[in-house]
């Protein structure tokens, strides 16, 4: 007789929180034991054979449901989280790529003389170097300035050298550019 007039009786509390559980659930959520419905079945199964006049059983199945209710949106914020870490990280690699590509394309541009193997290097693989520089360190960071500053070298010292001076500097720069 208490139910309808007090809110903490434990079967009111019990049904309360199965009917907020149960707002989203649709019949593609499924019917199995391991999901709410099959958890609120099995609720429903116990009182209807173990109930007599012992509210006490209200309680542990308000315990039980509630721990499950719990671990469930547990389990949904992680999803979540994880989805939007996802989406993030693969905003900053189309990010990082985009600005990759700009750089490597002026670069290119600049120098008149690429020959084929080099254009092949920075393409295949030097395009991996700035991405990761500038995903784990930022477009920002000595790494990405350095990786540029290398790019650059390397695009220099391919080009036809003017004069004993630019010769000069080649040769000084070669073995850098080789430990580089």
């Amino acid at each position: 007789k208490t139910f309808f007039s007090r809110k903490e009786h434990p079967a009111r509390r019990l049904l309360n929180i199965m009917a907020q559980a149960a707002v989203g659930w649709t019949e593609v959520s499924g019917r199995s034991g391991d999901t709410l419905y099959g958890r609120i079945e099995a609720i429903v199964k116990r009182i209807l054979n173990e109930f007599d006049d012992d509210l006490t059983l209200f309680d542990e199945l308000l315990e039980q449901f509630s721990s499950y209710t719990e671990r469930e949106i547990h389990g949904s914020k992680l999803a979540e989280q994880r989805a939007a870490q996802v989406t993030k990280g693969k905003e900053a690699l189309g990010e990082a790529k985009r600005r990759v590509q700009e750089e490597i394309t002026r670069r290119l541009a600049a120098y008149p003389v690429v020959i084929p193997e080099l254009r092949t290097f920075v393409l295949d693989g030097w395009r991996d170097v700035l991405v990761l520089a500038a995903l784990r360190q930022g477009v920002e960071s000595v790494e990405w300035s350095n990786a540029l500053g290398l790019l650059d070298s390397l695009l220099w010292s391919v080009q036809p050298k003017k004069g004993g001076q630019e010769r000069q500097a080649l040769l000084k720069a070669i073995p850098e550019l080789l430990k580089e």
